[in-house]
């Protein structure tokens, strides 16, 4: 069509409208003129342009061209890169469907099939067992349907099954009957025919229609975390894990074909050490290099000073709330650090705890930067290396509260050990020391226990499934255990564990160490706690990934005596805590 002679456009319809700018042929005298031609029709086309080779002897070739950030052939586009799409705390970057929290709630199938080893009419799913008949009816229309025992253990139907009774049936439509509770037509039974919504999707549903706030408790019980589906826990959106940082090969490195590319959040996932290791080597080329230089150097200096107060073992995205005090006192630490301040007085609150013994070094060396540099630092702290490192070291005493207060020794380590009136300066010197026992405690022997028939009179009767299974596992529990009593935690692998099987001696006290980020917390709160008290209690918390605990038939109780503060209202205080006000 013609300029002049255009026909009309159905606003109804869409409609795909290409604009000739300009022919002519590839001279090396028309570079002008097709620059000219080129800008007016990106112009025109909101940034797009087709390029149209017309050969005498072929096909046309179409070439597609987008000069903003976008696919010429999908028309995909993205937003100009900025700092806030690399950010889940601004819209701009956060994941669309978790917020960019990174984690969404979900009705977990292992805690709405609380008992597996139940029967469905036994209660293998609370709620929906005998005692509530609407939602057994339907479940007995839906074993009717599939031709399976309502009376059979949940874990024993096959998996079709299963999934059908948890998540519906699709579009499989299943003859259910109903019976009428009130009205003029109370006590009849009607019939329909309709697909099976499913559990999950019924709680699903119930929980985000219903007003009542006991509905929603209830139904919460069955809920659990999930990493984001869509993000992957990244909490990015889409865009920004898309965005690749490339790095050339080092010259001389031969098994280095092409660049490495590496997703900007991926670098906030590893360790700080694998992190400062990755900026150190990273090497780019031309005006790249020249526009991020003070970037990396920057990005360095800070992961240095991070590595350096002995956090090398932590990870970027690290959720502030899971950090320790010392943790945290320690980032708090790197950042002053890396300010550069001079004539500051710094005091710090024992820094060095949850710290092994192996990263105090650095820990000492950075406090000692603080000061070469000009700074005044002070540290309340316990730990001998610490004390050992100090310029001036001043001894509080003699006892605690009202039988402290008073300054026992002051001065050089040398002087303070020296000094027989400072309690701390007598352990410094040897003259007090802590005895290491002579005699450990023995590991408790397993008391052998008759088994739960044994010694009955047999019956007449051949037993139960259920008692089979029983006797089965009891069985196989028994083979599993040792001599010693102890309970076992069996192919933990949460967070950086590899795999591992340990034992712990009941009756006995165990202490468990190793260099700080080694994998203590993630063995004994995130998976032993956490496992112990989901059997124990129903606990909702998951625990860390694991095979199997063997041994808890030891223990009635788990307390884990924590650091987090003895009460929720300023009026808590220790009498209140400890149940010492009631007799008072």
């Amino acid at each position: 069509y013609e300029y002049n002679d255009l026909p009309k456009l159905k606003k109804t319809e869409k409609h795909d409208i290409d604009v000739v700018i300009d022919r002519l042929r590839a001279r090396p005298d028309m570079q002008q003129r097709l620059a000219e031609s080129f800008e007016a029709a990106l112009r025109l086309a909101e940034g797009r342009a087709i390029a149209l080779e017309l050969p005498s002897d072929s096909e046309a070739k179409e070439h597609l061209f987008n000069a903003k950030f976008a696919c010429p052939i999908c028309h995909y586009s993205l937003a100009e890169l900025e700092p806030r799409l690399f950010s889940f705390n601004s819209p701009v970057g956060a994941c669309p469907s978790c917020d960019g929290l990174g984690h969404r709630e979900f009705f977990d199938p292992a805690r709405v099939v609380a008992f597996p080893s139940l029967s469905l009419a036994s209660g293998a799913i609370k709620g929906w067992d005998r005692r509530n008949g609407y939602y057994f009816s339907m479940l007995e229309s839906v074993a009717k349907h599939y031709k399976f025992n309502i009376d059979a253990p949940f874990e024993s139907l096959d998996l079709p099954l299963q999934n059908a009774i948890l998540h519906g049936s699709g579009d499989e439509e299943i003859k259910f009957s109903y019976t009428m509770e009130s009205g003029q037509q109370a006590g009849k039974k009607l019939t329909r025919k309709h697909p099976f919504e499913g559990i999950i999707p019924n709680m699903s549903r119930r929980y985000r229609e219903t007003d009542s706030v006991l509905v929603r408790e209830e139904l919460a019980r069955f809920r659990n975390m999930q990493p984001c589906p869509d993000c992957g826990g990244t909490r990015l959106r889409r865009e920004a894990r898309n965005v690749f940082l490339v790095s050339q090969p080092t010259e001389g490195d031969s098994n280095a074909s092409e660049p490495a590319r590496t997703p900007i959040f991926e670098i906030s996932h590893v360790t700080l050490r694998e992190c400062l290791a990755y900026f150190q080597t990273l090497k780019l080329r031309g005006s790249k290099a020249d526009i991020a230089d003070k970037i990396v150097r920057e990005i360095g200096l800070r992961l240095k000073f991070l590595n350096d107060v002995g956090l090398n073992y932590l990870s970027l995205d690290r959720s502030a709330e899971t950090l320790s005090g010392g943790e945290s006192q320690r980032i708090r630490l790197a950042s002053q650090i890396g300010s550069g301040l001079t004539g500051v007085m710094y005091v710090l609150d024992e820094p060095s705890i949850g710290l092994h013994q192996r990263d105090n070094d650095r820990l000492i060396s950075t406090l000692k930067h603080l000061r070469n540099i000009g700074n005044s630092v002070i540290v309340v702290e316990h730990d001998e290396d610490m004390i050992q490192a100090a310029d001036h070291v001043i001894d509080m005493g003699p006892g605690a509260g009202v039988h402290g207060g008073r300054v026992m020794a002051e001065g050089t380590y040398a002087e303070v050990a020296a000094n027989p009136a400072s309690l701390t300066g007598q352990y410094l010197s040897g003259v007090k020391k802590i005895e290491v026992p002579k005699h450990r405690t023995a590991w408790l022997p397993v008391v052998a226990k008759p088994a739960f028939n044994e010694g009955k009179k047999a019956s007449r009767f051949a037993p139960s499934p259920a008692a089979a299974r029983r006797a089965a596992r009891e069985a196989a529990h028994l083979a599993s255990q040792s001599d010693l009593q102890e309970i076992r935690v069996l192919g933990a692998t949460g967070n950086n564990l590899q795999n591992v099987s340990v034992a712990f001696p009941v009756g006995l006290l165990t202490c468990v160490t190793g260099v700080s980020g080694s994998g203590k917390s993630t063995l004994v709160n995130d998976t032993l706690y956490a496992a112990v008290a989901r059997t124990l209690y129903r606990a909702h918390e998951e625990p860390a990934p694991h095979e199997a605990i063997e041994g808890i038939e030891y223990f009635d109780k788990v307390i884990n005596v924590d650091q987090s503060p003895i009460g929720r209202t300023p009026r808590s205080n220790p009498a209140t805590y400890t149940g010492l006000f009631t007799p008072i």
